[in-house]
């Protein structure tokens, strides 16, 4: 039984659509078929498209979206414009990622307002009427990136406080009395609290004491020359050991 032949013609047609790639793999319509392109920091999707490598939206490949908000508080990263980039955040402003949750970017925010030396303190004045003043302070760290110096935060600084007790002019000697609380924090949390001399250039010479996460006493301290009047005295909250937390400290001043 003879085997029916092509026209010699057809076969010639057949053959050159084989050599110039109109006949074969799928076009995505780049004359390549299904084409992966890596330079420039692009890659094509293996759904046909192509996308830019190096972005949160297309970390690592074009099918990975990075977690996590971009907002006033987060930014989302991709570590690199290659097959091995990596997602990320970056903290903004005042903000931390204290619980380690990507999903919920950088959610907590030290706004205290307090400074963290002797020249940027945050300044109370203990009028006579009014002879008492309360804050509330937030020492956080964590392990992100940050887009403002320290770009590193692993340990959270010190908070500085200065306090002003004029004279009331009736001849009352009560101190100067300044008194830490942190019945909100962990257990294994302990802070400290310092206060100087009047007009002190340092916390070299202050007197300070310990306050302990989850207990409901406070730590007072007073300057150590025992001043009554003046200032200002320089109070400085520092933590010493703990996991971290989001919770606050509470700052009583009085006189």
């Amino acid at each position: 039984m003879n085997t029916p032949r092509l026209p010699s013609l057809l076969v010639l047609v057949l053959a050159a659509s084989v050599m110039d790639g109109t006949c074969g793999p799928a076009d995505t319509g780049t004359g390549n078929p299904d084409p992966i392109t890596t330079g420039g920091g692009s890659a094509g999707s293996s759904g046909g498209g192509t996308c830019t490598l190096g972005t949160p939206d297309a970390c690592g490949s074009c099918s990975v979206s990075c977690p996590g908000p971009d907002d006033a508080r987060t930014q989302r990263t991709c570590s690199s414009a290659t097959a091995s980039g990596q997602c990320g955040i970056t903290c903004l402003g005042n903000a931390y990622d204290v619980n380690g949750d990507v999903n919920d970017g950088c959610e907590a925010v030290d706004n205290d307002g307090a400074g963290h030396t002797i020249a940027t303190a945050r300044a109370f004045n203990l009028a006579s009427a009014n002879p008492l003043n309360f804050t509330a302070g937030a020492l956080l760290s964590d392990t992100r990136l940050h887009a403002d110096a320290p770009t590193s935060r692993v340990w959270p600084t010190a908070d500085v406080y200065s306090l002003t007790a004029p004279n009331s002019g009736n001849g009352d000697q009560l101190s100067v009395v300044a008194c830490l609380g942190i019945p909100s924090l962990p257990s294994d949390n302990e802070f400290q609290i310092c206060i100087t001399d009047a007009n002190a250039a340092s916390f070299s010479s202050a007197n300070c004491g310990q306050a302990h996460g989850g207990e409901s006493a406070s730590q007072c301290v007073a300057p150590p020359d025992g001043s009554t009047r003046g200032g200002p005295f320089f109070i400085q909250i520092t933590k010493l050991t703990g996991s971290r937390s989001p919770d606050k400290y509470a700052l009583w001043m009085s006189n």
